[in-house]
């Protein structure tokens, strides 16, 4: 499960886990539900009921949690205790099994990286560009930003 999926960090974590074969499941809000679709994760709309939404969608559990937030996940989308056979297991790209390891942790295999870099080369992967603005609006493009509901990337123009 990727929190915040419809962001840059949740929506490229998205691509990375589905690039290895993970089945995913993406929360965002309502209004991002056909773009999560998009990337090829169950979307799950966010807000009150979300455990109950999470528990409808994989009734079997979750294996993983990451956050599109950069920081961990806040306390009430955690809230769920990961089920005792599953709480040791690290997450891992089904189609190697290799552990996906950020930030150059001795994770030496680059393929999923430069697979990654090739779809972006070949178009595959584009930003989603909520808004672009002129450099003398960027007080606006910051608040904006701050609000949490861009759709996509806010873009300074020069």
């Amino acid at each position: 499960m990727v929190t915040d999926a419809s962001g840059a960090l949740g929506g490229t974590a998205v691509r990375f886990a589905r690039q290895c074969g993970v089945t995913v499941i993406g929360v965002a809000g309502t209004a991002n539900a056909d773009f999560v679709r998009s990337l090829g994760a169950t979307p799950v709309a966010d807000g009150p009921g979300l455990v109950d939404r999470i528990r409808a969608a994989a009734p079997g559990g979750v294996d993983a949690l990451g956050t599109g937030q950069g920081a961990p996940s806040r306390p009430r989308r955690s809230s769920r205790r990961p089920r005792p056979d599953r709480a040791a297991r690290r997450p891992r790209c089904r189609t190697t099994r290799r552990r996906i390891q950020p930030r150059g942790s001795g994770n030496r295999d680059r393929g999923p990286v430069q697979e990654a870099l090739n779809l972006i080369a070949a178009g595959a992967w584009t930003a989603r560009i909520g808004r672009s603005c002129p450099l003398d609006e960027a007080a606006d493009a910051q608040r904006l930003v701050a609000t949490g509901h861009t759709h996509g990337e806010v873009i300074l123009l020069p």
